[in-house]
């Protein structure tokens, strides 16, 4: 009787060495990639390693704990979204005010977003001083851009009004964002891409004031 053939050993999985940054880069899109589709309390460091190709060592390595990862993830989404916008708002053309509500509900609306905004406001982190949103002060570089727009074109505006405008639209956007389902289904009403239109433009009417001289 012939002796059963020996399976062949696989090949040890071989990680790619990379830079710092690069590695960091890596698994931040990783993360980002498995908040979106599965959320925060659906996934933990091992999983990020394993969609990141990379040990679970390193990412405590560079990360610490879940928690912190997952914060420096959505810091990172919200740093793109800041600089589109400040990338828009250095361009020569004017900028509606409808296109900036747009941005921010584009980003915001989908319904990983309201999730991770949920997640976020619900267990604290929101209101913490350390939490990056305070750290980086990205609303506030958005007012001073403004600012400066409004000033280039000769527009008279008071710095407390535009802040009261930024403000609205980031509470408006969040809670559209976390409860647009119920709080459409309230009125009878779906939530469609339509509806997501309708609720931009008329946002940006109840701002449309904004540029008038004060």
């Amino acid at each position: 009787m012939a002796a059963p053939r020996k399976r062949a050993a696989k090949p040890p999985k071989v990680r790619l060495r990379r830079a710092p940054e690069e590695a960091r880069r890596v698994i931040l899109e990783a993360t980002s990639e498995l908040l979106v589709a599965q959320g925060p309390d659906a996934i933990g460091l091992k999983d990020v390693a394993a969609r990141a190709g990379v040990s679970h060592a390193l990412v405590t390595h560079y990360f610490g704990t879940k928690d912190s990862l997952f914060e420096e993830a959505i810091a990172a989404h919200a740093m793109d979204l800041r600089q589109t916008i400040m990338s828009a708002l250095d361009s020569e053309d004017t900028i509606p005010v409808e296109t900036l509500i747009g941005m921010l509900l584009d980003s915001l609306t989908e319904a990983s977003a309201g999730r991770l905004a949920a997640w976020l406001m619900l267990s604290g982190r929101m209101d913490r001083a350390d939490f990056f949103s305070q750290r980086q002060k990205g609303a506030k570089r958005i007012v001073d851009r403004l600012m400066n727009r409004f000033a280039e074109s000769g527009v008279v505006i008071s710095r407390e009004r535009i802040e009261f405008a930024i403000l609205l639209v980031l509470t408006a956007a969040h809670g559209y964002a976390v409860g647009r389902k119920a709080f459409l289904g309230s009125l009878g009403l779906e939530a469609t891409k339509e509806r997501d239109a309708w609720f931009r433009r008329e946002l940006a009417l109840v701002l449309g004031g904004l540029g008038s001289p004060t």
